[in-house]
């Protein structure tokens, strides 16, 4: 009995561990979903009208708003009739629309989240808290008051930025060891590349 209870947990992990990958993109990436199902309505619309119009057509009724032959002598029409601006200006609403169809659909669509390694599950930790535990240990290094550190995290590299008190002074360098060895500690699935400045224009009254 217990080897079989051992056995159903050995799978059970092995069945968890190979769906954390498909877990970790859902979480982390934007869903194209919508995009797509309004491109297929769409299209799937503009087939349904040219199917029925040509139906239409052969049986001798009426179009609903024009026919094949009346479609066709208007594309035929169209340079002679429209001002060349105008179709400028169409070719470029039409080139518009073609790019950011083209980037929805190969465009890495990423949240603002990454990925904390984990051999149990699957951590994933928004950039704003990450932002938040760097401003706070940049804060403590730097013996300033939390409202004096700004810290933003975007992509692959952070950016933390310390407004130190009036007259006193603080160390850079200490600051960015302190935040590399912080980072380092929480496992990140990517590297996330450290910048820390210092402004010049000290705080006072803080």
């Amino acid at each position: 009995m217990s080897t079989q209870v051992m056995t159903s947990a050995a799978v059970s992990s092995a069945a968890a561990t190979a769906a954390q990958p498909r877990m970790i993109r859902r979480e982390t990436h934007r869903s194209r979903a919508v995009i797509s199902v309004v491109s297929a309505v769409l299209l799937v619309l503009v087939l349904l009208w040219l199917g029925t119009e040509l139906v239409l057509h052969l049986l001798k009724h009426s179009p609903l708003l024009a026919s094949p032959a009346q479609m066709a002598d208007w594309l035929i029409r169209l340079p002679e009739s429209t001002l060349p601006v105008g179709l400028v200006l169409a070719g470029i609403g039409i080139l518009i629309v073609g790019v950011i169809l083209l980037v929805a659909a190969l465009g890495p669509g990423r949240k603002a989240r990454r990925v904390l390694l984990s051999e149990r599950s699957a951590v994933v930790v928004d950039d704003s808290v990450i932002a938040s535990a760097l401003a706070r240990t940049a804060s403590r290094i730097a013996r300033v008051q939390p409202e004096q550190v700004l810290a933003q995290v975007r992509g692959s590299q952070a950016k933390v930025e310390v407004r130190p008190t009036s007259g006193i002074a603080v160390n850079q360098q200490s600051i960015q060891s302190g935040l590399e060895s912080e980072v380092q500690s929480w496992d990140l699935a990517k590297n996330l590349r450290l910048s820390v400045s210092i402004n010049t224009q000290g705080a006072v009254g803080v």
